[in-house]
């Protein structure tokens, strides 16, 4: 069930997954796809070769605390509610969050992009690759992905992104940089972009 304020709603509904799904117009997915095997092959291929040598540079622990939590696929209590025309809907805390407590992974489908014809949209978001690699790979969060992809920007985020490394693919996740109060937006900068 997702938490959810819906637009001219005062009130907070709980949804099924299938419900959500309809309302958003996307398919749920708390782990990343990827739009073919070969794809998966060549993204494993290209990922940074940094982010294997964990057993090189060590980890924090908080570092290894995400990856706990991003392996169990756990996220912090959310709730998706309409902000207004200009922003649409926002991800905003259901309860107080600790300062470097962990929001959850931005998941959706991991394709090429193709930089003759670009097919990039908001919910895009470019994924590492080997520094001379030669293919762009994105995560496309429009038609499939998870609640993350309700996260607005912000010039003065309250959320960080990280990219760690699980079963050799980088996996993008979010945690608080200060304590957040619940019914709190939850934004991060999204820096440069794509499009």
């Amino acid at each position: 069930m997702f938490k959810a304020q819906l637009k001219g709603q005062s009130s907070i509904s709980k949804l099924p997954i299938s419900i959500f799904e309809e309302l958003f117009n996307f398919k749920y997915s708390s782990q990343l796809l990827f739009s073919s095997e070969q794809n998966k092959q060549e993204i494993a291929a290209n990922c940074p070769y940094l982010f294997r040598l964990d057993w090189l540079f060590g980890k924090s622990q908080l570092e290894e605390g995400f990856e706990k939590k991003l392996s169990n696929e756990e996220y912090a209590p959310t709730i998706v509610k309409w902000i207004n025309e200009e922003k649409g809907y926002g991800l905003f805390a259901e309860k107080d969050l600790k300062q470097y407590a962990f929001v959850g992974e931005y998941t959706g489908l991991v394709r090429k992009i193709d930089n003759k014809h670009l097919k990039i949209n908001p919910y895009c978001f470019s994924y590492p690759k080997k520094l001379f690699g030669k293919q762009d790979f994105i995560i496309d969060a429009l038609e499939v992905g998870n609640l993350s992809r309700f996260i607005n920007h912000s010039d003065r985020p309250n959320l960080q992104p990280l990219w760690l490394n699980k079963e050799g693919f980088s996996h993008l996740i979010f945690y608080t940089n200060r304590p957040i109060k619940g019914d709190t937006e939850l934004t991060f900068d999204y820096g440069f972009k794509l499009s």
